[in-house]
């Protein structure tokens, strides 16, 4: 499975969760389980990779459905911008960072005066 031949970083997991869309990474191990027991030599356990991915994923808190945004676009009108199309990119562009580990509370709002001045 080339999923399981990459490096299983928390930032590999996460947009994993994402790319998955309304399939969870629970339904994608049943599924590689299910292929590599259906396959002659049939294994006597799961590989190791998929047990890691299995972890690793429930240890992140995203087994069951992609990671929640820290930040909503109230969080980002709360700091006294309007609400309109911006909002969004700048959410976006956060949720982004979320996935890349680039900050797991609140303190990724610290980004969001930097988004303003690159997007004019």
């Amino acid at each position: 499975m080339p999923i399981l031949n990459n490096p299983l970083s928390d930032k590999a997991i996460r947009r994993l969760s994402v790319r998955l869309d309304k399939a969870s990474i629970r339904e994608l191990c049943y599924l590689i389980e299910a292929d590599q027991c259906g396959r002659p030599p049939l294994p006597k356990k799961c590989s190791d990779k998929l047990i890691f991915l299995i972890y690793k994923s429930n240890l992140l808190g995203i087994i069951d459905g992609k990671p929640e945004a820290i930040i909503t676009g109230q969080d980002i009108v709360d700091l006294g911008y309007k609400p309109g199309p911006i909002i969004g990119k700048i959410q976006k562009k956060l949720y982004q960072m979320q996935l890349n580990g680039k900050f797991k509370n609140k303190s990724g709002l610290n980004f969001v005066k930097d988004f303003v001045s690159q997007l004019g």
